[in-house]
C-alpha cells in the first residue's frame, strides 16, 4: 500500500460509534462516500477513504461533535498488543509515551507524540505541514479516544488542562468544553490534550511491569512485520526518529540494523518514492516544527537534538521548511494563542 494508511481497526472503531451513538447505517455511509467495503478486510485503510467516510457522515448528520462521538468507542486495545502495553504500563506517562513510539504503525499522516512543559505533559497529534491530512472529524475522535483512555486507566475524571485543536471553532464549541472538562483553544498548529503532571505520573490501576514488556515486545514485532510487508519507508522513519540527534546518521548504519544491504534498501525506498535523505529531512521538520511550538528549548539546544552541527545550519533549514526563522515561527504560535 502506497498511499497514506491509518489502522483498519482504529477506523472499525470510529464506525462502530457512529451506529451505535449515532444510529448511521454504515453500508449508507460507504455508499453515500461512494467507497468500496472491503477496505475493512485490509489492516490499513488509505487516509483518503477514511476521510470520505468522516466527510459523509457530517453531511448525513450536520452534526460538529460526531468526532467526540466516534472516540467514546474507542479502546486502547484498538491497537494490537500495544493497548495491552499501554494498560499494563507503570503510568500514564509510560504509556503514552510507548504508544508514541509506535505512532509509525498508526498511521503516517500525523506524529504521535509526549511533550512537558513546567507543570503539565501532553500527548498530541501533530498534522502534516503539507500533503494528505487526517480529516478534523478523525483528529476529534482520537482526542476523545485519549480522554477515555486516561478514564479507564486512573481513577476518578482525566485532569486535562485544556485541550489544542486545530480546526476552526464550530458552532457548538461549547460540547467539546463539556466533554473534556477543561477549556478549549481554536486554531493551533496542532491537536493536543494538556494533563496536570500529578495525575500522568500516578500508577495506573493495572500496572503490571511483566505483562507490560511482553505486549510491547509483541506490538513492536506486530507493526515491524505488518509495514515490512507494506511499506520500508515507515520502518526506517522510525530508525531516523530513534537516532535523531546523530549528525552521522546514514543509510549504510540503518541498512546493518535491518540486516539488508545499502543498495537493497535505497532501491526499496526508490520503489516506495522516497530516497533516505528526503526521509530524513522530513523526520527532522516534523521534529523541528515541534520543538519550536514547545517553547522549552533555545534554538542551540533544538539543532542539536535534531543532529545539526550548528544553530545557524537550523536556522537556515527551518527557514526552507516554514519560510521564517525558527524564532519568527514561535512568536507567530504565541500570538496566535491569544
Amino acid at each position: 500500500m502506497k498511499e497514506p494508511f491509518i489502522l483498519t481497526s482504529w477506523v472499525n472503531m470510529c464506525l462502530g460509534g457512529f451506529k451505535r451513538d449515532l444510529a448511521i447505517p454504515i453500508p449508507e455511509l460507504f455508499r453515500h462516500a461512494e467507497i468500496n467495503a472491503s477496505f475493512l478486510k485490509q489492516p490499513l485503510f488509505p487516509v483518503e477513504a477514511a476521510n470520505a467516510l468522516f466527510q459523509s457522515a457530517s453531511e448525513m448528520l450536520g452534526n460538529f461533535t460526531i468526532g467526540l462521538e466516534a472516540g467514546r468507542n474507542i479502546s486502547p486495545t484498538t491497537f494490537p498488543a500495544l493497548g495491552f502495553a499501554a494498560i499494563a504500563s507503570e503510568n500514564l506517562l509510560e504509556g503514552f509515551r510507548l504508544i508514541a513510539d509506535h505512532s509509525h504503525g498508526i498511521t503516517d499522516v500525523t506524529r504521535l507524540y509526549v511533550s512537558e512543559q513546567a507543570d503539565s505533559y501532553g500527548f498530541g497529534f501533530d498534522p502534516s505541514p503539507d500533503g494528505m491530512n487526517l480529516h478534523e472529524i478523525g483528529y476529534d475522535a482520537a482526542l476523545s479516544m485519549v480522554a477515555r483512555i486516561c478514564r479507564q486507566l486512573q481513577e476518578g475524571p482525566a485532569a486535562i488542562r485544556e485541550v489544542d485543536i486545530a480546526h476552526d471553532r464550530p458552532a457548538n464549541w461549547q460540547k467539546f468544553e463539556q466533554y473534556f472538562k477543561a477549556p478549549v483553544r481554536w486554531n493551533q498548529p496542532c491537536y493536543c490534550l494538556y494533563f496536570e503532571k500529578e495525575y500522568f505520573l500516578r500508577q495506573n490501576k493495572h500496572a503490571d511491569r511483566s505483562l507490560k514488556e511482553s505486549s510491547a515486545a509483541m506490538a513492536t514485532q506486530y507493526f515491524d512485520g505488518l509495514l515490512e510487508t507494506t511499506r520500508t519507508t515507515h520502518v526506517v522513519r522510525r530508525h531516523i526518529n530513534q537516532a535523531l540527534a546523530d549528525s552521522e546518521l546514514s543509510l549504510a548504519d540503518i541498512a546493518v540494523v535491518l540486516h539488508v544491504s545499502e543498495r537493497t534498501l535505497q532501491r526499496q525506498l526508490s520503489q516506495e518514492g522516497t530516497s533516505f535523505r528526503q526521509l530524513m529531512d522530513d523526520v527532522r521538520r516534523e521534529a523541528a516544527r515541534r520543538h519550536v511550538l514547545e517553547r522549552r528549548s533555545s534554538v542551540s539546544e533544538i539543532a542539536f537534538a535534531l543532529g545539526f552541527n550548528d544553530s545557524g545550519n537550523f536556522s537556515r533549514a527551518f527557514k526552507r521548511w516554514f519560510g521564517c526563522a525558527p524564532q519568527a515561527y514561535r512568536q507567530r504560535s504565541l500570538q496566535s494563542s491569544f
